[in-house]
Formats: C-alpha cells, sequence, structure tokens
C-alpha cells in the first residue's frame, strides 16, 4: 500500500507540471475517487495548486458539463 501511494503522488507530482488544474483535477477524480470522498475540499484545493473557491468553481463546471 505504502508503495502505491508513492507511486501514485509521483505520477501527481509530475502532472503537476504538465496540465492545467481542470486536468490535474480530473485525473485525481479517475485515478483516486475515495480521496475526493474522504478529504476536504481545502485540501484537495491545496494539493492541485488551486485556492478553494477556484476548485468549488471548477467543480460547479464540470457537474454542468
Amino acid at each position: 500500500m505504502m508503495a502505491y501511494n508513492q507511486m501514485f503522488f509521483m505520477e501527481f507530482k509530475n502532472s503537476v507540471f504538465m496540465g492545467n488544474a481542470r486536468e490535474r483535477y480530473l485525473q485525481l477524480l479517475a485515478k483516486r475517487p475515495e480521496i475526493i470522498r474522504h478529504v476536504s475540499l481545502k485540501i484537495i484545493a491545496s494539493y492541485l495548486g488551486v485556492t478553494p473557491n477556484y476548485l468549488s468553481n471548477l467543480r460547479r463546471s464540470l457537474a454542468t458539463d
């Protein structure tokens, strides 16, 4: 489990430099949906490198698409 988490973190760290916030959020949602359900949006926003307000707007935008 620890190796899996470390691999996920390294993959995500690389994606931070390769995609925009929307792409990073969608990748997180696809690869680790349990994080979205169990971690506060404030922490997720920090992890994605955006503000909580921006993340809220992004989630609203994705819900209406």
